[in-house]
């Protein structure tokens, strides 16, 4: 995502992958610690709760990571672009 949008968009960029991240985690957790223990309905409930939950934290936190990213590249005068690289393990 990172080239095909020139390094811009660090906002999408992070949400694109920690939203899927926030629900999947809480998903296999929440069913491996109470399942047996909880209804199907209680751990759909704390997923999509807990999913929402962690990704408006990290829309809420977003600046500090900016202002991380920036000074981080700032500093080492380095900004990645993985160009040419295939990640398929096909």
């Amino acid at each position: 995502m990172k080239v095909a949008q020139k390094g811009r968009n660090l906002l999408l960029r992070t949400m694109a992958s920690s939203i899927p991240a926030h629900f999947i985690d809480t998903a296999l957790f929440t069913t491996l610690a109470f399942g047996g223990i909880w209804g199907a309905e209680e751990i759909v409930g704390n997923v999509l709760s807990e999913g929402i939950l962690a990704s408006v934290y990290e829309l809420a936190a977003f600046p500090l990571t900016y202002l991380a990213v920036r000074s981080w590249k700032m500093r080492e005068k380095i900004d990645v672009y993985d160009e040419g690289i295939r990640y398929s393990p096909f």
